[in-house]
């Protein structure tokens, strides 16, 4: 994969960003080491590529961004931070709820995604295991 080179206007884009993004953090009293926990803006060149086996991209409502930002401000982490954390609750909470361990109720997680149809057959009764 490969991006387009990096202008001097995409620089200076990216520049102003950054200050007025610092400028709010001051205006919010945010504290030094939160500030420094937010991912700052990449400048991308055709260098700069992205591992597609280790990351994906995801869309979120702008309004629980924006939630989740303030979240990370409080808690010093960053939004990936946060939503790992949060996956993991989610993970444990659910197991709990089927007296599973955390281990066997993620493999039968990871093997009832393979097979989509057969999981939502389940889920609505259809089928019986």
């Amino acid at each position: 994969m490969s991006l387009r080179e990096t202008t001097w206007k995409d620089v200076e884009e990216a520049m102003n960003f950054a200050i007025n993004e610092i400028e709010k953090l001051k205006k919010e009293n945010t504290s030094l080491k939160a500030a420094l926990a937010l991912q700052p803006p990449l400048l991308l060149t055709n260098e700069v590529k992205m591992d597609i086996n280790k990351w994906k991209s995801i869309a979120v409502r702008i309004d629980d961004y924006k939630i989740l930002k303030a979240l990370g401000v409080k808690d010093e982490r960053k939004p990936v931070e946060l939503i790992a954390i949060m996956t993991r609750k989610e993970i444990e909470r659910r197991a709990k709820d089927k007296n599973l361990s955390v281990d066997k109720y993620l493999k039968k997680l990871m093997d009832d995604a393979k097979k989509p149809d057969e999981y939502k057959k389940a889920l609505n009764g259809i089928s019986k295991k």
